[in-house]
């Protein structure tokens, strides 16, 4: 009887190690979940965590936001979006603007340049790369004489070029306001 007893216990011992050697608890490692690029399409906004493996934002076929990786050192949410608003960089009679307004935010310095891509209208065939700029809306330093609440914005142009199908311009920073394309032509 003594015997069977001890047989039992012996048994029991061994189902006992078993059943931990194959609890996923005993196998499992706790890993880091590896980051990857970001891809994400949306026809006219994305808001978007973006890391350190950066990653392309689509709007449609017609906006892309290239990202490579290492420009954004940290996680950020990144917004990209169509603005309905172009009337204040084109207050030229020697200027248009070609293509779409578009928003990048926030306000962000990148330690490699980011790319915007716009999808060029066929009217823009013709263009010559001096005539091509991105204007960028910025915030004026001097925000004294505005007094109704609201934010006063100057233009900055940003060298850009005709690649195929499509406007680009390399940014080192956005400033969180609009930037679109825009051609100067000949009075």
């Amino acid at each position: 009887m003594l015997k069977h007893r001890d047989l039992i216990g012996f048994i029991l011992a061994l189902c006992s190690l078993a059943a931990c050697a194959s609890s996923p608890k005993a196998k499992t490692v706790p890993q880091k979940a590896k980051e990857v690029a970001v891809q994400v399409h949306n026809n006219q906004r994305i808001d978007v965590v973006v890391g350190a493996m950066g990653g392309t934002l689509s709007l449609g076929s017609n906006a892309e936001l290239r990202i490579p990786e290492g420009a954004i050192p940290i996680k950020t949410e990144i917004h990209f979006r169509f603005d309905s608003d172009s009337s204040l960089a084109t207050q030229s009679s020697t200027r248009r603007h070609i293509g779409p307004t578009v928003h990048i935010g926030p306000e962000l310095g990148f330690a490699k340049a980011i790319e915007l891509r716009v999808r060029a209208p066929q009217s823009s065939n013709q263009l010559g790369e001096g005539d091509l700029s991105l204007f960028i809306e910025k915030q004026s330093p001097d925000q004294r004489g505005l007094g109704l609440g609201g934010t006063r914005t100057r233009w900055e142009y940003w060298p850009a070029k005709r690649d195929g199908e499509y406007l680009s311009a390399q940014l080192n920073e956005v400033y969180d306001f609009r930037m679109q394309f825009v051609v100067e032509a000949e009075e």
